[in-house]
């Protein structure tokens, strides 16, 4: 699955629906973002995972 594949991909894109920060270790982006690349899967990535900005809402807006 591209999920047990992700440290094979230049770059991994965490996002919600609307939010604009990763915010405090208790939001569920963050605590996302520290399983994928922290703690729980033990797989490298080749950089640390970025955030779509606004979500997918945000993408909606700006490419339809």
């Amino acid at each position: 699955s591209l999920f047990s594949n992700r440290d094979t991909f230049d770059l991994v894109v965490v996002y919600d629906n609307a939010s604009e920060s990763f915010g405090d270790v208790n939001t569920p982006p963050s605590i996302l973002s520290q399983a994928i690349y922290e703690v729980v899967f033990r797989k490298n990535l080749k950089r640390p995972q970025v955030l779509l900005v606004g979500g997918l809402q945000a993408w909606k807006k700006e490419f339809g």
